[in-house]
């Protein structure tokens, strides 16, 4: 298995997305360390098992928390599966656009709104399960590579 580094960091607020290019930044600008270390913000994402992410609540665990019979199913679901589950929205996922180059030097207008649809989905998802439950100021956020749906 190769080592494949997070290329990535999808940020969205309601429909405003920020796609930051990671692999590729000799560093993180002050304001998007600010806004990443802000205790007031609360961050939201749909893990894999190899990945351990920091502050980051899994939308798998919230939805079994809010889900009436608590059966753990939601932790075996990708973004597109939790999606469809808990907010009838269906997301398409072309399979090229999954496995593409996402560490490549400029994203391709496919890439970009793959990236894009995943941070939105990840909000609403966050949005809709923080309700029922106090959540604080709500920042949401998608991390990682997208052939491995880490939202």
């Amino acid at each position: 298995e190769k080592n494949h580094p997070i290329a990535i960091l999808q940020l969205s607020i309601g429909n405003r997305c920020l796609i930051f290019q990671l692999f590729h930044a000799n560093f993180i600008p002050v304001s998007l360390h600010a806004f990443l270390a802000d205790p007031r913000h609360t961050f939201y994402g749909v893990l894999s098992k190899k990945t351990k992410i920091a502050d980051l609540n899994d939308l798998a665990r919230l939805a079994t928390i809010n889900s009436h019979n608590r059966n753990g199913g939601y932790k075996y679901m990708g973004l597109k599966k939790m999606a469809s589950a808990v907010i009838g929205k269906k997301m398409d996922k072309p399979l090229n656009v999954t496995l593409s180059k996402w560490d490549t030097v400029e994203l391709d207008r496919d890439q970009i709104e793959y990236a894009t649809i995943d941070a939105v989905v990840s909000y609403q998802l966050g949005y809709t399960l923080c309700s029922p439950i106090f959540c604080p100021q709500l920042g949401f956020i998608v991390v990682g590579r997208p052939e491995l749906l880490l939202v």
